[in-house]
């Protein structure tokens, strides 16, 4: 009777893996092309009338796990709060500097970037973002959300976030939205004035849709983010709906490949929904179409990044200059040079600079 449970369990798993990774013959070409048409002014108003909608209150949270770390010479009371974003636990890392007084600091949160085999997260000597801050370190509250899907590790446990880790644009930026919820609930020390919201790559996208759908956000720093899923995410001469095609056409799980992670993102299992309904998720997961709702940002991006086209920063910078905002306030910086990770740029003190300049005012 045992070896019958065992070989049932071990089937029911190869099938569950097989249909996870079988092809997908059912996207064509034609409807590929239909979903990648620019949204309507109807389509990004009705997203927007769900962001205002949200409700990122009321997370209770509690504490799991407690501890210090030393960074850079700054010690840092370190605290993983659990909490629930919908019916799903998640986790959040936060960072305090131990002499901090209350109502002293700002909080900056960071959204991972994500690499197409989700490796869990390993922060327990810091976190990427302290690494840009300087001696600005002493200034914030840092605050590191375990998205959903995900893996964290910020103190000895390693933490798993329940929900669909391909749900990475969208639903990424409301679980960032609960994670302040939670730091502003638990950490006395933030100033009640500043938030910042700072990622790289998948990380700076979730930044700005994070400041775009949560008025608690006063600004954004998004580095190598993708800015629009529709248009902009091919390279020159590249025709996206047919590569997007035959990634879906060829899928086999989760692959180091820009067409394959929008095929698993926006298109695997949703094949049953109309166009419209199968685009929401697409546009929302595409902050260029909502710039006007951004707080003060700054926006890097390298000249010669191989995973984001350039061309994502330089229509930000085309719209914030349409919509007449502020060049001190919003700015697009390209790095002559550097690639996706910014290596040997001036953005940390670019970074510093613009932190200073909203903190003053």
């Amino acid at each position: 009777m045992n070896k019958i449970l065992v070989f049932f369990v071990i089937f029911s798993y190869q099938l569950q893996f097989s249909a996870a990774n079988a092809q997908d013959k059912t996207w064509s070409q034609d409807r590929i092309q239909k979903i990648l048409s620019p949204p309507s002014p109807g389509e990004i108003n009705a997203i927007l009338e769900i962001w205002q909608d949200a409700d990122y209150s009321n997370s209770k949270s509690e504490l799991v796990e407690s501890g210090k770390m030393t960074y850079d010479q700054q010690e840092f009371n370190v605290s993983v709060y659990k909490h629930t974003v919908g019916s799903e636990d998640h986790f959040t890392a936060i960072y305090v500097p131990s002499k901090a007084q209350p109502k002293s600091l700002s909080i900056l949160i960071e959204t991972r970037g994500v690499r197409y085999d989700y490796p869990p997260r390993n922060i327990s000597s810091g976190a990427f973002v302290m690494s840009l801050l300087g001696d600005m370190i002493e200034q914030f509250i840092i605050v590191e959300p375990c998205l959903r899907g995900h893996q964290l590790k910020a103190i000895e446990q390693t933490h798993t976030a329940g929900g669909d880790r391909r749900d990475s644009y969208d639903g990424a930026a409301k679980d960032v939205a609960m994670a302040l919820t939670v730091a502003i609930s638990e950490v006395p020390e933030w100033d009640q004035k500043n938030v910042f919201s700072f990622g790289v790559s998948r990380g700076g996208g979730v930044a700005l849709l994070h400041g775009q759908r949560d008025k608690r956000v006063t600004g954004v720093i998004s580095m190598s983010a993708p800015a629009d899923w529709l248009q902009l995410m091919a390279r020159p001469g590249e025709n996206w709906a047919s590569r997007i095609y035959e990634a879906a056409k060829n899928y086999n799980g989760p692959a180091n490949d820009r067409s394959a992670q929008f095929y698993e993102w926006f298109l695997q299992d949703r094949q049953h929904l109309s166009n419209f309904m199968a685009r929401q998720r697409l546009i929302a997961s595409s902050p260029l179409y909502f710039t006007e709702h951004l707080p003060p940002t700054l926006i890097h991006q390298g000249t010669r990044d191989s995973a984001i086209p350039s061309v994502n920063a330089a229509a930000f910078s085309d719209r914030f200059l349409r919509l007449g905002l502020n060049e001190g306030n919003y700015q697009v910086i390209f790095h002559e040079g550097a690639g996706h990770l910014l290596r040997d740029s001036d953005a940390p003190e670019r970074t510093r600079e613009f932190l200073k300049l909203l903190m003053d005012n």
